[in-house]
């Protein structure tokens, strides 16, 4: 009898693991994958170097337009609020909303612009190098 209790009791605690670790089962969302920018660009190779990752949020107030500038190193973002244009030196034109993901054109000048009432926030990855710049602004 006792045999069979404790038969019983582990079955029972047993079965309340295998619920707690269905419970806590981890969900992935892949937001972004891809070779090539928002305009069709296949990404460049990454620098040589010592590597270094910087994430950046970013808030743009209403009716800003930023500078024109280029990034050196391949860098995704995702809006986390509002609407924002970004416009390249070819005159392609990409909206970002709240929710939207961007591979970022790298090595080709382009601005973004916050058209609307409300701010914008947009966090974005750099795949960098030590010491270098990710981002230059355009010499006028």
């Amino acid at each position: 009898m006792k045999k069979l209790f404790l038969v019983i009791a582990i079955a029972i605690f047993l079965s309340g693991c295998t619920k707690a670790q269905e419970i806590a089962k981890v969900e992935k969302t892949v937001i972004v994958q891809g070779t090539k920018t928002w305009d069709g660009t296949i990404l460049p190779l990454y620098p040589q170097g010592q590597p270094e990752v910087t994430l950046v949020k970013f808030t743009i107030p209403p009716h800003t337009k930023l500078e024109w500038h280029k990034h050196t190193v391949i860098n995704v973002g995702y809006m986390l609020k509002g609407s924002l244009s970004v416009i390249s030196e070819h005159g392609d034109e990409l909206i970002l909303n709240e929710g939207d993901p961007i591979i970022e054109l790298v090595n080709t000048s382009h601005y973004g612009e916050n058209k609307t009432d409300a701010p914008v926030e947009i966090m974005v990855f750099y795949a960098g190098v030590k010491n270098e710049p990710f981002t230059i602004l355009n010499e006028d």
